[in-house]
């Protein structure tokens, strides 16, 4: 079952009896069967474009006081923690995170299922949980509660960044033209860079840390009503059988037998994104494992480049935010020149392929794949020269430049997106491997900066980010092979 099967009609009835009386529902196998579903009306697919920008905000208005949140409940001086205290905070932090990417992983296979009988879903349960986070780590603060801190962080696991972009993609890859899902893709992930940047300078300015939390549940609330009142649905009917998830499901599910109960359908349920990748689309394969290496690169990168800006140039805090800001603005502005203003000036030039010709899904296939390509290099030209940097005015121009590779999920995705039959399936077990590379990047990213020293770990990056890229090029060399079955 799809969102919205652009190439059937998973809205029309059940054409199984032609008049002939031999067929009935009842005779029908249960992977023929309809399933009711909720749908996105294709023409208001582009209104949840916003919530990219307003959850964005929400985010970075909590990003820096949440940590600060900690020092509140663990040291006695926030500003001043002792050495004791430290080492505590530390651990309480790196034991928060993982605790948020363990979450997020395991969230995404019940939330696939949810998504496909209602578009809206996953993104009110981001929403609902992300607001929730906020809340509990307020009363954690207040009552310097460190396991309701713990609670806290575990909501928002539900609602990690991957997520959100997962539940915005369910939706925008329901778009009948092929050709709109990376154009969406592109423009949801500017707005939500945009909102990082604009976000993290307002909360800057704000009086107390407990603000911030107050202006991310105002965004969250508003957010909540705007999706009720500005995106309808309408009812529909999809094939049972339609969905490669579905298929994984039966797949997995004789590995344990008919008998195997609730336990067994929560455990396929949990891997399916993975079972679809591995078992049913592997000529997504590689583009999941680009996006494994780079993402891999990528979670931890911006933490890594604080500790080794502030210990090889002392940047405070203050300077760090414009290293952040200035990674947002650029990726943003990148984002929207490569689909709105690139492609103006194309067509003024009589350069554009006119939309609905039989090459233009291959077409934007090439065109996301050389994007991708185009934005993981510069970052492959960046991160050694920031190793090499000496002065502080050079970090800045070489930061810039590694931002331009912040938009390569976004081309990596409709890439592998563009090889899949099964478009939601596919957009499901890329998250997957984006959210599993976050949950390594700390691990390898971090372990070699601790003990490599603060700038090595650029180096490492660039191996990662040149993994990434062979197994892209790699899948560009197969694709015909694919193609030709």
């Amino acid at each position: 079952m799809t969102l919205l099967d652009d190439e059937t009609t998973p809205l029309a009835p059940n054409r199984d009896n032609h008049g002939d009386g031999q067929s009935s529902p009842d005779s029908v196998p249960d992977r023929h069967r309809q399933v009711s579903v909720n749908v996105i009306p294709e023409q208001y697919i582009s209104r949840v474009l916003p919530l990219a920008l307003s959850a964005s905000v929400g985010m970075a208005a909590t990003a820096a006081t949440t940590v600060y949140a900690y020092a509140v409940i663990m040291c006695a001086d926030p500003s001043h923690c002792r050495d004791a205290e430290q080492s505590s905070y530390a651990g309480a932090v790196a034991l928060a995170a993982a605790i948020a990417n363990v979450c997020g992983i395991l969230t995404l296979g019940p939330l696939q299922d949810a998504i496909k009988l209602n578009p809206k879903a996953g993104l009110f349960f981001w929403l609902t949980s992300r607001a929730t986070s906020v809340a509990v780590l307020a009363v954690a603060v207040i009552f310097k509660s460190m396991p309701l801190a713990f609670l806290g962080r575990i909501f928002e696991g539900f609602a990690t960044d991957n997520l959100l972009h997962y539940s915005l993609s369910a939706v925008y890859v329901s778009a009948s033209d092929r050709s709109r899902f990376p154009r969406l893709m592109g423009t949801s992930l500017a707005l939500y860079m945009l909102g990082m940047s604009v976000s993290a300078t307002v909360a800057g300015m704000l009086p107390s840390f407990f603000t911030s939390f107050i202006m991310a549940l105002s965004v969250f609330a508003a957010s909540v009503a705007y999706l009720v009142v500005f995106v309808p649905v309408a009812s529909g009917t999809s094939a049972g059988g339609g969905s490669g998830a579905e298929n994984t499901g039966n797949l997995t599910q004789g590995s344990f037998g008919k008998q195997s109960g609730l336990a067994s359908r929560r455990l396929v349920s949990l891997t399916r994104p993975l079972a679809d990748l591995f078992l049913r689309d592997r000529r997504v394969i590689l583009p999941a494992v680009a996006l494994l290496l780079y993402n891999t690169t990528q979670s931890y990168l911006f933490p890594a480049l604080m500790v080794y800006t502030a210990l090889n140039f002392s940047f405070t805090g203050k300077q760090n935010g414009y290293l952040l800001s200035i990674s947002a603005t650029v990726s943003a502005v990148y984002l929207l020149a490569v689909f709105y203003v690139v492609p103006k000036i194309r067509k003024r030039l009589g350069k554009q392929k006119a939309a609905g010709g039989s090459g233009d899904g291959e077409h934007s296939s090439r065109h996301e794949f050389i994007c991708a390509i185009l934005s993981m290099s510069t970052q492959l030209v960046a991160l050694p020269s920031l190793y090499l940097a000496t002065k502080v005015w050079q970090v800045y121009p070489l930061v810039g430049v590694m931002a331009l590779g912040l938009a390569a999920p976004s081309f990596i995705k409709s890439y592998g997106v563009s090889l899949s039959d099964d478009k939601p399936a596919a957009v499901a077990s890329l998250a997957m491997m984006e959210s599993l590379g976050g949950l390594l990047s700390a691990v390898v990213l971090g372990s070699w900066q601790s003990k490599a020293g603060p700038g090595v770990v650029f180096l490492v990056a660039a191996g990662l980010v040149a993994s990434a890229v062979l197994s892209l090029v790699a899948c560009q060399l197969v694709r015909p092979l694919h193609s030709g079955r």
